[in-house]
C-alpha cells in the first residue's frame, strides 16, 4: 500500500451527463420553435387558400354592370381560429382598374365582420371609389346645362352660362365639394366672368354667383340601396369617393340594386 492511498482525490462529474442535459435543452428550443414555424405556416396556407375562395366566390356573384379582377386580402390574427369562429375580422377587396357602368374607376372595399356562411349579413362595408374627371362627370349631373366639373385642390370648378339684365354671360364658378348621404353638396367658393361685358358691372353677378344657395346634386340612383356618401376628396389628379353600407347581405342583388331621387 503505497503512502498517497489515504490522500483525498477531487470527484469526477460525469460529462456524459452534463451533455446530455444540454441537447436535450436544444432538441426541446428546437421543436418549440420548429412548432411555431409550423403553425405559422399552416396559417399563412390556410389564408392564402380562404382568400382565393372569397376571390371566386365574389367574382362569380358580381352583376353584369361590373367587371372587376378583384384583389382579396384577409386581415386580422390567425385567419384558422377566424374560420372555426365562423367570421372574419376584415377582408379587403380591390382593383385598380375596375369598371362600373361602362364607367373606369379605382376600387377599394373594406368588409368588417364578414360571415363565412355567406347568405348572412356582413358587419360594415366600406367603399372607397378613385375617380377621374371623366368618370365623376359620367356619374354626376349638374343643374342647368350639366356642364362638366373639373377637379381643383380641394375644390371643382365649372363653366356654365346665365342671363343678366338681359345679357348673355359665361362664367367659371369654383365649388368646395361635400359628400352628405345620397347627395353632393356643391357650395361656390369663387367665380370669375369669361364673357367679355365691356363696361358693365360685373361685381353684381359675382355676388349673386358666389352668394347662392350651395348646389344639391342627388346621386342615389347610382348607388346600392342603402348606401350613404360619408366622403369626397378632391385633388388636381382625382376625386376618392367614400360611401358605407351596414348589416348587408353581400351578393349581387346587392350591387345591382340603386336607390331613388325624390
Amino acid at each position: 500500500m503505497t503512502d498517497d492511498f489515504f490522500v483525498a482525490r477531487p470527484v469526477e462529474k460525469n460529462p456524459s451527463r452534463g451533455r446530455r442535459w444540454v441537447i436535450g435543452l436544444f432538441v426541446a428550443i428546437v421543436l418549440l420553435v420548429l412548432g411555431v414555424v409550423a403553425l405559422i405556416a399552416g396559417d399563412g396556407i390556410a389564408r392564402n387558400i380562404a382568400q382565393d375562395v372569397v376571390k371566386t366566390q365574389v367574382e362569380q356573384r358580381l352583376p353584369e354592370n361590373v367587371e372587376a379582377d378583384v384583389d382579396v386580402a384577409i386581415e386580422g390574427d390567425w385567419v384558422i381560429v377566424q374560420l372555426l369562429s365562423g367570421r372574419m375580422e376584415r377582408i379587403v377587396l380591390s382593383d385598380d382598374a375596375a369598371v362600373v357602368d361602362g364607367v373606369p374607376m379605382g376600387m377599394e372595399i373594406t368588409a368588417l365582420d364578414v360571415p363565412t356562411d355567406i347568405e348572412e349579413p356582413v358587419g360594415r362595408v366600406d367603399a372607397v371609389a378613385t375617380l377621374d374627371e371623366e368618370a365623376l362627370n359620367a356619374f354626376v349631373t349638374m343643374p342647368g346645362n350639366d356642364p362638366d366639373l373639373r377637379f381643383g385642390d380641394g375644390t371643382l370648378s365649372y363653366e356654365d352660362g346665365t342671363a343678366f339684365l338681359g345679357i348673355q354671360i359665361s362664367y367659371l364658378l369654383s365649388v368646395i365639394p361635400e359628400a352628405a348621404g345620397t347627395s353632393l353638396i356643391f357650395t361656390p367658393d369663387s367665380a370669375e366672368i369669361t364673357t367679355d361685358l365691356g363696361t358693365v358691372d360685373v361685381q353684381p353677378i359675382l355676388d349673386r354667383l358666389v352668394g347662392d344657395s350651395p348646389v344639391t346634386v342627388c346621386v342615389a340612383n347610382y348607388l346600392p340601396e342603402g348606401a350613404q356618401l360619408t366622403g369626397l376628396e378632391v385633388t388636381p389628379e382625382a376625386a376618392e369617393l367614400t360611401l358605407g353600407i351596414s348589416n348587408v347581405v353581400l351578393d349581387g342583388d346587392l350591387l345591382e340594386s340603386r336607390g331613388t331621387c325624390g
